[in-house]
């Protein structure tokens, strides 16, 4: 990729020609979502039932598509998981799932990342292998909790509001002090606990999960709420003694199948650069709209465009903001609101809205807790 400069003014720092366009015909494959599941098949993926092993293709009695509505209907029982044929380090997966009617506050699922293809081969736990399971569980503290499972792992390095005792859970709480978690020493899960409103919709609405993953660290969000952090993931060489430790950086991804019925769709993955974090699938070409080659579906700039105004941009001018990048300094900056709009909302370069304010005609400080780098701008009518 292209290096592109920043200019900063003051603690207020932007890019210059990066123009990355939200084009308004842009479509959600070309923002570099791409299936996992297709809705008709099972291409590309695996199970892991417990007593009967590895299936490729996948068991079809556990996991049964429903083509007409392009979703999985998961039995629950045997345990197991739907697994990705290939793995995967720098993504953001995501899927939707609902329980059905009878579900109580026991029943179980759960996404699985970071599955390790290897020690899956010998492993003997009935319903995962060694990965950190987004745990799905029906309780109000456990949707979208860590779990690194006893005598499999990883080791999870977290934030929580005190260090637990051994075999209990740590609360997630981003102002809280750090906690290694040792899956061999404890049961070694991390909870968000009643730090927020338990995000979950009722029994038989749909809920979005959304792991965020960047190698060895990830942020783990359920309808857009963020529940858990992790990062430093880490997995024993040797099972039997605690070090060495290597990094835990990839593997597949897998659905649950634990102890109740339920659905899932809308199971999709966005592959990033490991070094940019830029969609790997992302439609790219000329993002900036005043050049002659402007290409409303592209996503990501590949620096072709011609002609057209020079691309360099302070917050204070053009209202095409969705071509300003604007670079969040950990020492503070600031977002210029000019007359006639209502405020201003801030993305990262993955689409997540990360920070908004009301307000017109006025400079507002972006706060500290607000996601640091590279960030798009959007100004509101």
């Amino acid at each position: 990729m292209k290096r592109k400069s920043v200019i900063c003014l003051g603690a207020f720092c932007l890019l210059a020609g990066m123009p990355l366009a939200q084009p308004t015909s842009a479509t959600h494959a070309d923002s570099g979502w791409v299936a996992l599941f297709n809705g008709t098949t099972f291409d590309g993926l695996y199970t892991y039932i417990s007593g009967t092993g590895k299936a490729n293709p996948a068991n079809q009695t556990t996991y049964v598509i429903q083509p007409e509505s392009s979703m999985v209907k998961v039995s629950g029982t045997p345990a197991g998981f739907l697994g990705t044929v290939r793995q995967f380090s720098h993504y953001k997966v995501r899927v939707q799932w609902r329980w059905p009617a009878g579900t109580t506050a026991t029943n179980n699922a759960g996404l699985l990342v970071h599955i390790d293809s290897v020690a899956m081969l010998t492993y003997t736990s009935g319903n995962r292998p060694r990965s950190i399971e987004v745990n799905m569980r029906r309780d109000t503290q456990y949707p979208f909790s860590l779990w690194s499972g006893q005598n499999f792992g990883p080791y999870i390095t977290t934030k929580v509001t005190a260090v637990p005792a051994t075999n209990t859970e740590g609360q997630y709480n981003p102002a809280g002090v750090v906690w290694t978690n040792d899956p061999w020493m404890s049961m070694g899960r991390v909870i968000s606990g009643s730090l927020q409103t338990n995000p979950e919709l009722p029994i038989g609405q749909w809920n979005t999960g959304e792991a965020d993953l960047y190698g060895d660290s990830g942020t783990f969000i359920i309808n857009g709420q963020i529940r858990t952090k992790g990062w430093d993931f880490q997995n024993r060489v040797n099972i039997n003694n605690p070090t060495p430790r290597v990094a835990c950086t990839k593997g597949s991804i897998g659905l649950q199948s634990e102890s109740g019925q339920i659905f899932y769709r809308n199971y999709e993955i966005m592959e990033l650069d490991s070094v940019t974090n830029v969609p790997v699938h992302a439609t790219r070409g000329c993002t900036n709209r005043t050049a002659t080659n402007y290409n409303s579906h592209a996503v990501v700039d590949n620096a072709t465009c011609v002609g057209g105004t020079a691309v360099m941009f302070n917050s204070y001018s053009s209202p095409d903001v969705g071509a300003r990048l604007f670079l969040n300094d950990p020492q503070g900056s600031w977002v210029q609101i000019p007359s006639g709009y209502s405020g201003a909302e801030l993305y990262n370069l993955m689409g997540r809205k990360v920070w908004s304010i009301r307000g017109s005609n006025m400079r507002m400080q972006v706060p500290a807790s607000v996601e640091t780098g590279v960030l798009r701008v959007r100004l509101l009518p």
